[in-house]
């Protein structure tokens, strides 16, 4: 598994810009909050989604795939957030879910690759 530095940088600072929108649009009391999260899982999902390379096409196809399908979950799900009052454990819980669920399927893919390989 590589990543593209130029793609990483790029997956970066599309993240930061996204987080910046979700704190422009945030109705919530915690204002910091909401957007620190936001683009710490757009930052790694994104990452995956564009910067990682795998040996295995159909691999790194199914990968991406994935990455792209989470990572429009995650921009859907915390623009509701963003636009609607929100209670904090409900935020954690919903976005810390998706993300490691998110990571669990990729890992399972990568896995699976890994013994067809053997």
């Amino acid at each position: 598994m590589k990543f593209d530095i130029v793609k990483t940088v790029i997956a970066i600072a599309v993240s930061a810009l996204a987080a910046y929108g979700m704190y422009v649009i945030n109705t919530c009391e915690h204002t910091w909050l909401l957007p620190s999260v936001a683009f710490v899982e757009m930052s790694l999902i994104f990452i995956s989604a564009i910067a990682i390379n795998v040996p295995g096409v159909r691999t790194m196809v199914n990968a991406r795939i994935v990455s792209w399908l989470f990572l429009f979950a995650v921009v859907v799900m915390n623009i509701c957030f963003a636009a609607n009052a929100c209670t904090v454990p409900a935020f954690i819980i919903s976005n810390g879910c998706l993300v490691l669920f998110f990571l669990l399927i990729v890992y399972s893919i990568l896995k699976a690759q890994q013994r067809s390989n053997l």
